[in-house]
């Protein structure tokens, strides 16, 4: 599962979000390490924020915002209440 927008903010330009479910071995090892998403859990799902240009392009790969989900179902409601607090920042 991975669901991925490009998000026009009101004051902070544009913003990545992107929800995925934590399969890749090497990105939850950097997660445990503490590099990453340091609240992700091998095989969960995280929806995560990063500043972007217009077309999608990331600026920064430190993310603005993260939230962790246990279910597919809780990644993609949390990935569209995430799009909703992002638009009105």
């Amino acid at each position: 599962m991975k669901i991925s927008n490009v998000i026009k903010t009101k004051t902070k330009g544009y913003v990545w979000i992107d929800t995925c479910q934590l399969t890749n071995k090497f990105g939850n090892l950097i997660d445990s390490m503490g590099f990453g998403n340091q609240d992700a859990k091998a095989f969960e799902y995280e929806t995560m924020v990063f500043p972007c240009k217009k077309n999608g392009d990331v600026k920064d790969w430190g993310d603005l915002d993260h939230e962790n989900y246990p279910s597919e179902k809780k990644a993609e409601i949390g990935h569209k209440t995430m799009i909703k607090k992002w638009r009105n920042k």
